[in-house]
């Protein structure tokens, strides 16, 4: 194995605010991460992001992906919504959700 062969593996970038506000660990935080990095990103190679790609990262079943996909959800960290094709399940980054984890909740909870 080259350097290069390294480089096309699958990887994600992870936040420190990740673990210390979301506490996510695990497959969870990866699978988080992949997402965010997908819907809050311009690059180009935000693209290879989906359900196969995870669960080649996360060494998981594609349905194993989707319980974890289930579990974020019922975190409030992912909303799903129909995909572009109508039929199927696509999910996101619920930003309102997250924004309230890192802050703490909301500003009842704070006062």
């Amino acid at each position: 194995m080259d350097f290069s062969e390294l480089k096309a593996r699958p990887y994600c970038k992870i936040c420190s605010w990740m673990t210390a506000d979301l506490k996510l660990k695990g497959r969870e935080l990866y699978v988080f991460a992949l997402l965010f990095e997908r819907d809050a990103s311009d690059a180009p190679d935000r693209e290879r992001i989906d359900g196969a790609y995870i669960a080649e990262m996360c060494d998981v079943s594609v349905t194993e992906v989707f319980q974890i996909f289930n579990a974020l959800e019922r975190k409030g960290l992912l909303r799903v919504g129909l995909g572009a094709d109508g039929i199927s399940a696509c999910y996101t980054v619920d930003r309102d959700g997250v924004m309230a984890s890192v802050s703490g909740g909301d500003q009842a909870d704070n006062e």
